[in-house]
């Protein structure tokens, strides 16, 4: 077994990026209200290994259940925003996903409960270190060949019809 350690602290977490938190939520709750689970900061910031002008600050809104959870057009103007207030970052990220979707896809869940930390709502995706077979793991990040190819040819073969279709209207 591999045990994995979440190593996100809110200790980790640079002040002037805390002073965002709660605009963040704010912004949250005035689009999801009370559908919100919970809001995490996922990745490089909360395990202290901020890149300066490189990384990325990652939110995540988890609402409940199989709530509807399309990212808002608003979001872009407040991830513009906040790259004001904080520009030791490369950008924002203000994301949003559901209870359900997270259950269904087992490596985006070990992702949220091994790099991320709560800022606000349940923290029910909370875990110190969690244990895994080496071949679970590695069948999360190893991609099947098979599904690979298949969407290959999908995304060509509507390439190739778009293509058609704008040479045929033109």
């Amino acid at each position: 077994m591999i045990k994995i350690e979440n190593e996100t602290a809110l200790e980790n977490i640079p002040s002037e990026c805390q002073d965002l938190f709660p605009k963040i939520i704010e912004a949250y709750k005035n689009q999801f209200s009370n559908n919100i689970l919970e809001i995490r900061l996922l990745g490089s910031v909360p395990r202290g290994d901020l890149i300066e002008d490189v990384s990325d600050i990652d939110f995540l809104c988890i609402l409940k259940g199989n709530t509807k959870c399309k990212k808002p057009q608003i979001f872009s103007d407040i991830e513009s925003e906040l790259q004001c207030y904080f520009p030791l970052v490369q950008k924002f990220d203000l994301d949003v996903t559901n209870e359900n979707y997270i259950e269904q896809n087992f490596d985006y869940k070990l992702l949220i409960m091994t790099d991320s930390i709560a800022i606000y709502g349940s923290n029910l995706y909370w875990v110190d270190s969690y244990e895994i077979s080496a071949d679970k793991l590695a069948s999360l990040w190893n991609p099947d060949s098979n599904e690979l190819m298949k969407k290959y040819s999908e995304w060509i073969f509507t390439a190739e019809n778009n293509e058609v279709i704008s040479n045929t209207t033109n």
